[in-house]
């Protein structure tokens, strides 16, 4: 059952400044269900101009698997999902200085993500992973420490972060440069609370770009049946536990970026009727989704 009640403040500050810990990176194995007649909604990424480094991470419920240092530079991030809920690969760097501890505590005190940003860069990872499914984005590492986590909620409305799914990062090496090999790509653009999508979104490589002054995401998603945006704001008012189908599923996206942070997302969607969104907090506390930022779109 899919639910992104992360925006709620009282799952935001279930995560506690002391939940990572080695379990975060254990390969623990999870039930599998029969997925033969499933597709990927979005296929690996294609690159006229290759990453220097691919890294690849596994999800489960709820851990992760992957490496623990990488090279700086530019870094094609897969993230493969063989658990049976969605998940995500948020990127957090933290400043030099600052810890996993003292960035959480802060995000937990300001209860969503702005209270993170005196402590460290939200970078966009691959987002809306569904079950047995691959995403991947393309984004410049700078060398660093940073923090990796799926806050997507649980059935019970907790992060994943909370269930183990919360580890550290360390990249090497030389200082990253801003690329300018997607200057000409078309470009998805995230306000308050607005998304501008480019003609023909969802068969081409896009930019994405947090032109806001807050913390943004994209989760791209599947309408269901006549589903509607109203359908899915209505379900992400919904209490916790949820035992009503969501109205969407997810099948892609970019996780958490800083103002002025950029990151790529190459889709080739399969025909359908899809909702581009954000399901962050906004200062009032109600998610930005609520606010607007969702954006109906069609693939033919």
């Amino acid at each position: 059952m899919r639910s992104h009640v992360f925006h709620r403040s009282a799952a935001l500050l279930a995560v506690p400044a002391l939940a990572i810990g080695v379990a975060a990176c254990s390969d623990t194995s999870a039930s599998s269900k029969n997925t033969a007649d499933r597709r990927p909604a979005t296929q690996e990424i294609r690159s006229d101009a290759p990453p220097a480094h691919v890294v690849r991470f596994t999800a489960r419920d709820y851990a992760f698997s992957g490496p623990k240092q990488i090279p700086a530079g530019r870094t094609k991030l897969v993230l493969t999902n063989r658990g049976d809920v969605e998940h995500q690969l948020g990127l957090f760097k933290l400043n030099p200085g600052d810890t996993t501890g003292t960035a959480f505590a802060a995000i937990s005190k300001a209860g969503n993500l702005e209270g993170g940003r005196t402590h460290g860069t939200w970078l966009g990872g691959p987002n809306g992973v569904a079950p047995h499914t691959a995403v991947s984005v393309i984004v410049d590492l700078a060398p660093g420490k940073y923090v990796v986590g799926c806050l997507m909620p649980a059935a019970d409305g907790q992060p994943h972060a909370t269930k183990g799914m919360l580890s550290e990062l360390t990249v090497t090496g030389t200082a990253a440069r801003a690329s300018t090999a997607d200057d000409q790509l078309p470009r998805v653009s995230l306000h308050e609370y607005f998304i501008e999508l480019p003609a023909d979104f969802g068969k081409q490589s896009v930019e994405v770009v947090n032109e806001g002054k807050e913390v943004h995401e994209l989760v791209i998603a599947r309408m269901k049946g006549d589903a509607t945006v109203n359908d899915i704001v209505a379900y992400e008012k919904l209490p916790f536990p949820r035992t009503k189908p969501s109205p969407d599923e997810d099948v892609a996206g970019s996780t958490f970026l800083n103002p002025g942070e950029r990151t790529r997302l190459d889709l080739d969607l399969a025909p359908g009727r899809y909702v581009a969104l954000c399901y962050l907090p906004a200062p009032d506390g109600k998610a930005h989704i609520l606010h607007g930022m969702g954006h109906p779109f069609t693939v033919s």
